[in-house]
């Protein structure tokens, strides 16, 4: 049987005005999801696996059934965001084009919040919701020997003319029992992080699920609970990539990478122990750390942290629930820079019951702290998140915009932002007024230029910088449709 998992292209992914027209030069990452759903099921013994990433790979539609013809495989599995739907559609067309008999599959973060009107599509046969590395092995089982798979739980699919979703799903306790993701199945090289000095750079999560309550960020197949790797097994993973692949950066993609103290402080002590040269970086908040432990993390590899500090504001941070202050988050900083570890701090414009004052002191806040990065967004409400039932429920949403797009998906749709007190143009100015006010100081590019080591660091991180400034020139109308084109 053969398995085919593909990453659509990005060409017909909806963008934001926002963050997406900065974040997406910032790196290349690898599909990190279908990696692991590759070693899922090669342990439960599916012979022929292969990984598509259309991006890296310079694929378009054309060029993906070019692979599929080639491969010919059983079912297809596709990573599914909002984002991309219309990308993934397109990829699930391509397919069907090739072979209406390839069983497509959709999971990911949209086909758990819109599993009925993700499965509706004519193209699509089946979606997963929630973790779907056990669940998506017996539903290739299921479809191989040509059962119905209605004793599983946490799918969808198709009997005749009417759909079946089973809810309910479960998550995975014990992440230890994970086989590390099948990177032997990408080609490495393709991938970089532009604030990394190395060449290659693998992400990993060593943990899944985040016990916070911020209202503006969701994560529902992923769930709340903290559930963290052994520390054993999460260095196991490092050694693999540095002795086997010789990759010796390192970022974590875990939504909080120190919630549980003492596990951090047993990570960095194995990695020590073994003796592994690697750099690493991780997401945190400046509420879950210390002097000690950033000490212990610098030396055992860490060179840069993202905290997501979001506002200058104590106001605007309570009324996000963020339950982190703006004098910690100082602190935070402070602790990093004297330890000579490398932060990007995350800020948000626009918040509810935010007026212009407070975003003047965020983006000052942004300047005072010495951070090295900042990445500025204007506030977006995401489908099944907090902040987007009570703009509903407040009519400062008028509709239902997302689930109206998870039904006719459309790549010109334009992301809704909250307008409780500005327009959207109003916040597209406020946030290139960030963005000019943190990069363009003299002292700061400087500062940057003396810090760079090599010719290739050089051109990655011209290209953001020319990328700033575009932002700084275009119509805040025309940002999405120029994103487009540069990368389509």
């Amino acid at each position: 049987m053969k398995i085919l998992l593909i990453n659509p292209p990005r060409s017909d992914s909806i963008v934001a005005d926002m963050s997406d027209f900065f974040d997406k030069s910032a790196g290349t990452y690898p599909p990190l999801g279908l990696m692991y759903l590759a070693s899922s099921l090669a342990q439960s013994g599916k012979p022929e696996i292969r990984i598509l990433d259309a991006g890296p790979q310079e694929l378009d539609y054309s060029g993906i059934g070019g692979e599929i013809s080639l491969f010919a495989p059983d079912v297809v599995g596709i990573t599914t965001l909002t984002f991309s739907l219309p990308a993934v559609l397109k990829t699930a067309a391509a397919v069907k084009a090739v072979d209406r008999n390839i069983a497509v599959v959709l999971g990911g973060p949209h086909a758990t919040i819109y599993p009925e009107e993700t499965l509706a599509f004519p193209d699509v046969d089946y979606v997963v919701m929630g973790e779907g590395e056990a669940v998506f092995a017996k539903l290739v089982d299921a479809i191989y020997n040509h059962r119905v798979p209605e004793e599983l739980g946490s799918i969808g699919f198709k009997s005749g003319d009417r759909l079946h979703v089973n809810h309910g799903f479960s998550f995975i306790d014990d992440l230890d029992k994970l086989p590390f993701p099948s990177v032997g199945l990408i080609r490495t090289d393709r991938y970089f992080s532009v604030l990394s000095s190395r060449r290659r750079t693998m992400i990993m999560m060593s943990s899944r699920g985040c016990p916070f309550r911020c209202i503006y960020c969701d994560r529902p197949h992923l769930g709340k609970k903290f559930r963290g790797r052994s520390p054993i097994n999460v260095v196991d993973e490092i050694e693999v990539y540095v002795r086997k692949y010789g990759i010796t950066d390192i970022k974590f993609f875990d939504d909080t990478f120190t919630v549980n103290r003492q596990r951090v402080l047993d990570i960095c002590s194995e990695i020590q122990r073994r003796k592994l040269a690697v750099t690493w970086s991780v997401r945190a908040r400046v509420n879950t750390v210390d002097g000690n432990l950033l000490d212990a993390m610098k030396n055992s590899g860490l060179n840069s942290i993202s905290f997501g500090i979001e506002s200058g504001s104590q106001e605007v941070l309570d009324n996000l629930q963020k339950g982190t202050t703006v004098e910690q988050a100082a602190d935070a900083v402070r602790l990093c820079r004297k330890l000579g570890i490398e932060v990007l701090g995350d800020f948000i414009l626009g918040c509810p019951g935010e007026r212009r004052e407070q975003i003047e002191e965020t983006i000052r806040c942004s300047r005072r702290l010495g951070l090295d990065y900042a990445q500025f967004t204007v506030m977006t409400p995401y489908p099944s998140t907090e902040l987007y039932r009570v703009g509903l429920e407040k009519k400062i949403l008028v509709k239902d915009y997302w689930r109206e797009f998870a039904r006719k998906p459309d790549s010109s749709f334009e992301t809704p932002v909250w307008t409780e007190f500005f327009s959207k143009e109003e916040l597209v100015g406020l946030l290139k007024k960030a963005y000019r006010s943190f990069y363009f100081r003299p002292a700061y590019v400087m500062g940057r230029l003396r810090r760079i080591r090599s010719i290739a660091e050089v051109f990655r991180k011209a290209s953001v910088f020319l990328l700033l400034l575009m932002f700084n020139i275009i119509p805040a109308g025309k940002l999405s449709s120029n994103f487009r084109k540069r990368n389509s």
